[in-house]
């Protein structure tokens, strides 16, 4: 059959299908983030120019299972990076699929999807088993053309429905652009936290509140702790979260927020954040969509 290429790779998906729900709509405006005691995340103000809303918990195993059942076997992407640490996706298909595609139709594909780009694109392979073959389209400015296949991870403990679903930050992305949503960054993720950026959360009762970390054995069923003040649930606790965003501008690295289920208390917190490869899932990662205000789904 071949693989699905360009639009065709996306047409039909329905992000309405997969059984979101989203917390109430962040305004755009300048907002103050980041906090004094924290040299990776000092004290600003950053402007956010267009409204979104967050999902109102981390993707689930239910929703992330119903956006692959849409997929129907071909799970594996190619995605190329857009400006703000956005992505499109190229060609969709089985890895057999996706490896017969010719580089001069991928080339075009890139072209019509990215016009903004450069027609000479330097292909990246992410695969730590090396699955697919990298594809060199040229010498002049690189863009990455990362390929992902989906898949579930179900380690023992973590396989209930209503647990976060265990992703890779290529696979977040890739999920995410597949439906036309989006990946917070790190300064959207922080901004939807609101009160829970408040000093009181600092306090351990306070924190158990709204947050689940140590000690415990596993992630929590989504929905079992108290939400902040604009609907959400889990932002502390259970799983870090993928940022759309590089921990540091320019590096590979993805940043990730709120902590985890096997965390202390002190790194349960808004204003933290780390970063670690984007092509790896652990049992403590996760993610939460994105949708601005004037997009479907």
């Amino acid at each position: 059959m071949g693989a699905l290429l360009g639009t065709q790779a996306t047409a039909g998906l329905n992000a309405a299908e997969i059984g979101l729900a989203w917390g109430q709509t962040i305004v755009a405006g300048t907002y103050e983030v980041g906090a004094p005691d924290l040299e990776n995340n000092p004290v600003r103000n950053e402007t956010i120019d267009r409204a979104y809303a967050l999902a109102d918990t981390p993707t689930t195993n239910a929703q992330f299972a119903a956006g692959l059942r849409q997929l129907e076997g071909r799970t594996t992407v190619l995605m190329t990076t857009l400006p703000k640490n956005r992505w499109a996706i190229l060609a969709r298909g089985t890895e057999e699929e996706i490896r017969e595609i010719d580089m001069k139709r991928l080339t075009e594909i890139v072209v019509s999807l990215v016009p903004q780009q450069p027609s000479f694109i330097k292909v990246g392979d992410y695969f730590a088993s090396g699955a697919l073959r990298a594809f060199d389209l040229g010498e002049a400015p690189m863009i990455r053309i990362v390929p992902v296949t989906l898949e579930a991870h179900f380690p023992e403990g973590f396989d209930r429905p209503n647990q976060p679903a265990l992703t890779s930050p290529f696979e977040s992305s890739a999920f995410a652009a597949l439906f036309g949503l989006e990946l917070p960054t790190g300064v959207e993720w922080e901004v939807a936290a609101a009160d829970l950026r408040d000093e009181r959360y600092r306090n351990e009762k306070n924190l158990r509140r709204v947050a689940h970390f140590h000690p415990t054995r596993a992630t929590a069923d989504v929905k079992t702790k108290e939400p902040n003040e604009l609907g959400y649930f889990d932002m502390l606790g259970n799983t870090w979260e993928a940022m759309a965003n590089p921990y540091i501008e320019g590096e590979e690295n993805r940043e990730f927020r709120g902590g985890c289920w096997f965390n202390r208390p002190e790194r349960v917190r808004a204003a933290i954040r780390y970063g670690s490869h984007p092509d790896g899932w652990d049992n403590d990662r996760g993610f939460r969509l994105l949708r601005f205000q004037d997009s479907p789904g």
